[in-house]
């Protein structure tokens, strides 16, 4: 059976279209008529092509038209839904038809015919039995026969719309994803990290997903820039996950127009190679008021950090370790109010230390080793008593540790290691009973030689070691 989109143009907009509505119709008439006309419709082509089922015409239908028939179609369908969703009193996304709307039907019809084309862009004949559990089988038992609600990894709707896709870790699934992906108009989750994916992401076609919420494409071959397009489109996304790929370019300043983002993740993982990311952090990311995590590290991102990062008042880990930023750290850094991880090491960040780091009083990791960092060390972050590291080891740091060191109750792992800290251990080093490792190798620190009988000839150093402490001089 071969369809066509001028026969189906010709054929079925007449009886989908609601333009042809009687002018003053009641919202129930209106209603009813649109039904009455896709049921016509159906009835009409299902004996003319004995067809079984809407689904089986419309997604053989689907299959043959070309991407901008396809994209019309779902315009059709997403008006249509809203149409009918406010002569029935609905909402968008919560189908008032019912179960049995025949207008339900045709776009469940129209779902499953893009499900279908994802299928075998991606290899779906070569995924292994499990990966492909139900996939273009029939309907489960009671379902209409558009329903894909027994195919692995397709969450829906209460009306059966798909609303979430999860094909991840899948090593068969291959190729570039199409752009029908964009017609599923009601996704709120798209998961497909760790398969082989490749290409560029689509943008034109992903900034229809005006209601996704996660998109997880980490470890997969996906290449090519961020779209900008796309990141003006998805205003309801809350994690980008887009780590361990082969994203190049730079980060749009668009990505700021992500306002419900929570997460965002372009990093990339000890054993992969670095992200090919570069030039400069956007400024426009300070205006990302939800965001929680932002992971930069092992990328070539270039330039200082922007003041605006410091108005993200949500933000809890900060990770930009093995990148290229110089310049020093913002002072307005000190209202990260809710910051629990900063990660800053081995780049170019150098300055001072700043004094105002000192309120962050949540903060548990503080890294720095391996930067440019210079000057004392600020007696303010001694008032950091929730930091469990502390790592300053590699950089240009003078000065004595401060007394005030000892007050740092929850420290376990202190790094002062190669740097030209120098004067007398503080005698408050004792008070940090949950320290498991110091180093202090390669410092000018005073009083690290070992004793004549064993031991330290340090006071401090012999406490700590009785409390179990690993020093390394």
């Amino acid at each position: 059976m071969v369809f066509a989109f001028g026969w189906f143009w010709d054929e079925c907009c007449p009886y989908f279209t609601v333009r042809e509505l009687p002018v003053g119709a009641t919202k129930t008439v209106q209603h009813n008529a649109a039904s009455d006309h896709l049921t016509q419709w159906i009835q009409h082509n299902a004996s003319r092509y004995r067809l079984t089922a809407l689904s089986a015409g419309l997604v053989q239908v689907y299959m043959v038209l070309n991407t901008r028939a396809r994209e019309a179609i779902a315009s059709w369908c997403c008006s249509l839904r809203r149409n009918l969703n406010e002569f029935t009193g609905g909402s968008d996304g919560e189908f008032a038809g019912g179960c049995e709307s025949p207008v339900l039907a045709a776009m469940l019809s129209f779902q499953r015919g893009v499900l279908v084309t994802i299928y075998h862009a991606t290899n779906g004949p070569e995924w292994s039995s499990t990966k492909q559990d139900g996939w273009l089988s029939a309907s489960l038992g009671g379902e209409p026969m558009s329903s894909v609600r027994g195919w692995r990894g397709v969450g829906t709707s209460a009306w059966g719309e798909i609303t979430s896709l999860s094909l991840e870790r899948n090593a068969d699934l291959q190729g570039v994803l199409p752009d029908d992906l964009g017609l599923l108009d009601q996704l709120q989750v798209f998961n497909a990290f760790s398969t082989k994916l490749e290409g560029c992401l689509p943008g034109c076609a992903m900034a229809r997903l005006a209601k996704l919420r996660c998109l997880r494409l980490n470890n997969t071959l996906i290449s090519g820039p961020i779209p900008a397009l796309m990141c003006r489109g998805l205003t309801s996304l809350r994690e980008l996950w887009l780590n361990d790929t082969y994203i190049e370019g730079t980060i749009p300043s668009e990505v700021g127009m992500l306002q419900s983002l929570e997460i965002l993740d372009l990093s990339a993982s000890e054993l992969r190679p670095k992200m090919a990311l570069s030039g400069r952090i956007p400024a426009s990311l300070g205006g990302l008021k939800q965001l929680k995590k932002l992971w930069l590290q092992r990328t070539n991102i270039t330039g200082p950090l922007p003041p605006s990062l410091a108005q993200l008042h949500q933000l809890t880990h900060l990770y930009a370790f093995e990148t290229r930023l110089s310049g020093e750290i913002p002072c307005s850094f000190g209202d990260l109010s809710s910051l629990m991880y900063l990660h800053l090491s081995n780049t170019s960040v150098c300055g001072p230390v700043p004094a105002r780091l000192g309120l962050l009083v949540k903060l548990e990791e503080l890294i720095l080793s391996g930067t440019r960092v210079s000057g004392k060390i600020p007696r303010e972050v001694c008032q950091l008593t929730n930091l469990k590291r502390l790592g300053l080891a590699h950089t240009a740091l003078t000065g004595p540790i401060p007394n005030q060191i000892g007050s740092m109750w929850g420290l376990r792992h202190l790094s002062l290691n190669d740097t030209s800290i120098s004067g007398p251990l503080p005698t408050s080093l004792p008070q940090l009973t949950m320290l498991q490792e110091l180093n202090l190798s390669h410092s000018r620190v005073a009083g690290l030689q070992l004793a004549f009988f064993g031991g330290y000839s340090s006071s401090a150093l012999n406490a700590l070691a009785k409390q179990g402490c690993a020093i390394v001089l």
